[in-house]
């Protein structure tokens, strides 16, 4: 049986998260210098790659309370949350480069230990998910 292919993981795995440059000069500055060099030493060297770039250009403000809530473990599952599903009508949502941006910062997130892991229950038709890479796993990817 073949899985079926989801779009936007698709997109997801599509970005390039090693992108060399992340120099100040390789795109516009949205928000504080201090702030990203902040988040930079949150990400850890080893996911400086999984920097949100198009996210700082385009919702500088998200990006800025993503780093101010950075291991307020229960404050920054709920902003991830919050940030994926909304009550509001009046949101247009985000890019599909910024949406996986977001992805890619909650799995670092989660990797990096900071996260609330739900406690797996018998019968859960999701416990075979542990992470986006099981997506990447199934489509035959890395």
């Amino acid at each position: 049986m073949v899985a079926p292919t989801v779009p936007a993981l698709e997109r997801v795995a599509a970005i390039d998260y090693n992108a060399p440059n992340l120099s100040a000069g390789s795109f516009s500055m949205a928000i504080d210098p201090t702030v990203r060099a902040r988040f930079l030493e949150q990400l850890t060297p080893a996911n400086a790659a999984a920097y949100p770039k198009h996210l700082e250009e385009a919702y500088p403000h998200v990006l800025e309370k993503i780093s101010s809530l950075w291991g307020s473990t229960a404050e920054m599952d709920r902003f991830f949350n919050e940030l994926l599903t909304t009550q509001r009508t009046d949101r247009q949502g985000f890019s599909a480069d910024a949406f996986g941006e977001i992805l890619g910062l909650m799995d670092v997130y989660r990797k990096l230990g900071l996260t609330i892991e739900p406690p797996k229950q018998n019968g859960d038709v999701w416990s075979w998910v542990s992470d986006v890479g099981s997506f990447a796993d199934i489509r035959g990817g890395n």
